[in-house]
Parts: C-alpha cells; structure tokens; sequence
C-alpha cells in the first residue's frame, strides 16, 4: 500500500512540474565545461560517504553531458541546469555481499554539485 501511495504522490509532483522552453534552455547558464574525469571524480566524491563500504565500490558511468533537471515545486527547487553524470554503482552491504548495481545522478554547475538523486530501497530516485 505504501508503495501505492507512494507511487500516486510522485505522479502529482511530476505532473506540476513543466519542461522548460527552447528559449530557457538556450538563456541557460550551464557553467563552465567539464571533462569526463573531472565530472567522474565529482560524483564518485558524492557517492563514496553514502556507501556502507565504499571500498568495495565498483563503479560504471555514462556520458557527462549539458542537461537540465525539472523543478521539484513541494520541495521549492527550480528547474536547474549543467553537466548531468549517471554512476552505476554496486557495492557491499552491512552484510558484506554485493547489493546490485544502482543508478546515482549528479548535476555539476561551475565545478560544484547542485543536485544528485541517490537510489531507494523499492527503485525510486530521491534528491539529496
């Protein structure tokens, strides 16, 4: 039920919340250009403290590239822009056996985080 609920909640956040126009996104500040390593070390820096063991992280990453993310009006966050980079990482639970790969998203504006989401435990995606 609570995942129900959880599900019908989200819908209604998602649902007020618009794409922004061609003319936003070309008006957009991005920031400064980011290299590939550089946008790896970022996120692997916001990953690694939330881990239980961070030492036995295995990471994958896709494409850094100039993105926006929606806004999250219940939360007040504007619709923000920059350099958005999905890590997939698996590592040890308190257990010591892998967990599975999971997806984290980091949004980078001049160097420095502005947004990241971090997995859960039934597949949602939450800021942090």
């Amino acid at each position: 039920m609570f995942r129900f609920t959880s599900v019908i909640a989200l819908m209604a956040v998602v649902g007020c919340t618009e794409a922004p126009s061609v003319t936003d996104i070309a008006n957009a500040d991005f920031g400064s250009q980011i290299s590939q390593s550089e946008c790896q070390r970022i996120a692997k820096g916001q990953i690694l403290p939330r881990l239980k063991d961070p030492n036995s992280a295995q990471f994958s990453f896709g494409t850094c590239e100039k993105r926006s993310l929606g806004s999250i009006p219940i939360k007040g966050i504007p619709v923000q822009y920059g350099y958005l980079i999905v890590a997939s990482t698996n590592a040890k639970n308190s257990y010591g056996g892998y967990v599975g790969a999971q997806n984290w998203e980091t949004l980078i504006n001049n160097g420095q985080v502005i947004r990241r989401t971090a997995p859960t435990s039934d597949g949602f995606q939450i800021p942090y």
